[in-house]
């Protein structure tokens, strides 16, 4: 192959593909496909460079399911399609880019044709997947099991692909602290994200995230996140980066990666937390009540659907669903040979005015001007101790994203600003509501 690459050189000719056959007996051969009016230019990887795709990428994984019976006739016809379309089109976009190198990517598949463009001088290549061109429907074949023949290739390849999308559990605590700050997305369920998710989260299930997309803001970062498996999550963000949205990040492991980050032990506690553990408990209980921070031994186990139980250093950490956002940026550390938690906000100055003034100040300056775009407002209806009473009206009342509304919006707002408040109830009589922003059907 050198030899004819020498030869094809010293003649001006370029050769810009090939093709690979699994046949009993090697095989060489060249063909003519056209003439270009200007010289090609040398190929060099110290300059920016564009990857120009003529047709889709997925003939080996729908081949594979061909071969097993279980293809389709639509996709295959589409694959011919793709197959037998003219170059010529393809090949003009090439010249008017000043194309350097051409060739297929069947056998090598994409990154391995990457890696041989850059081999002798490596280069960082960044990929919009979701520009890529794939066949429609190849992400069925591929979760149904059907890979192409090169799969172990393209495995190994993929070793050196980073996924810059992903962010750890580390960075997305750095990325939250980014000005401006980044909209935080919590995919899951609702009935499971109300439960408990991040701080400054916003509860977008999956399901509703196409319909409610007009409501995030067009420019600026999106961080993602769904629970350990990471389900839906590519979904999510292929659909958002279609309709524009381009700063896009996910936290790989989800909210249990989250929150496995969530309290940090001292140096000193980490040695001893485990051994100043009373015979008999089953761990220790974060306790937040209030402006106070406690640690305590928990003597029996707890309920899941109540705490989160995060291990730590050989035994476990449990912290009350309704308090993990309050809980972040917590340190134990070690005072006096006792473990106590610190956190940011015992360092703060304690509000000034009583409970309910400070409430409707939250009320009438956070959440009523939130929601009257949608002709909507909340009402506080009582405080008692710990349990703020409030009612809906307007757009709200019956609305059949209320509980939404209250869950990711009302009850996140007031907590974060209010930290007396544990319990927040609505007294709201949705279903004599007169004009509802939404109503489902």
């Amino acid at each position: 192959m050198n030899g004819i690459t020498d030869v094809l050189r010293s003649e001006n000719v370029a050769l810009t593909g090939g093709h690979t056959a699994e046949t009993a007996e090697f095989c060489l051969g060249l063909s003519v496909n056209g003439f270009s009016p200007v010289p090609p230019k040398t190929f060099t990887a110290d300059e920016p460079h564009a990857i120009i795709l003529t047709k889709r990428i997925g003939h080996g994984i729908i081949y594979a399911a061909d071969n097993l019976g279980d293809c389709p006739g639509i996709a295959k016809e589409m694959l011919i399609k793709n197959v037998l379309q003219s170059n010529a089109a393809a090949t003009s976009v090439i010249f008017s880019f000043d194309g350097t190198y051409a060739t297929d990517v069947t056998g090598y598949g994409l990154i391995g044709c990457l890696q041989q463009f850059f081999s002798q001088n490596p280069q960082k290549i960044t990929l919009n997947l979701n520009a890529v061109p794939t066949f429609d429907g190849i992400e069925d074949f591929l979760t149904a099991g059907y890979l192409s023949s090169i799969d172990v290739q393209n495995r190994h390849f993929s070793a050196a692909v980073k996924n810059e999308a992903q962010i750890k559990k580390t960075e997305f605590y750095a990325k939250k602290k980014l000005q401006p700050k980044p909209v935080i997305l919590d995919i899951r369920d609702l009935d499971v994200s109300v439960i408990g998710t991040a701080e400054g989260a916003h509860c977008l299930p999956y399901e509703s995230l196409e319909d409610r997309m007009i409501q995030l803001p067009p420019f600026g970062t999106i961080i993602l996140f769904s629970d350990k498996a990471d389900t839906n999550i590519h979904g999510a963000v292929k659909m958002l980066w279609e309709n524009g949205f381009t700063d896009l990040f996910y936290v790989k492991g989800g909210y249990e990666a989250i929150v496995d980050e969530l309290v940090q032990l001292g140096a000193e506690a980490t040695e001893q937390f485990r051994k100043l553990l009373p015979s008999g408990a089953t761990g220790y209980e974060l306790i937040i009540k209030g402006f106070d921070y406690m640690l305590a031994a928990a003597l029996d186990k707890k309920d899941p659907k109540e705490y989160l139980a995060v291990p730590k250093a050989g035994t476990v950490l449990y912290i009350s669903r309704k308090s993990i956002r309050r809980a972040e940026g917590t340190v134990i550390n070690m005072k006096d040979g006792k473990l106590i938690p610190d956190h940011p906000s015992l360092h703060r100055p304690r509000p000034e005015g009583n409970l309910k003034d400070r409430t409707q100040k939250v009320i009438d300056e956070m959440i009523n001007p939130s929601i009257a775009m949608h002709g909507g407002f909340i009402s506080l209806i009582d405080i008692n101790d710990d349990t703020l009473y409030i009612e809906m009206g307007g757009g709200c009342q019956g609305c059949g994203m209320s509980k939404v509304t209250l869950k990711q919006g009302v009850e996140t707002i007031i907590r974060d600003n209010i930290p007396e408040i544990e319990y927040i109830y609505d007294t709201t009589d949705h279903a004599s509501g007169q004009n509802p922003y939404y109503r489902p059907e």
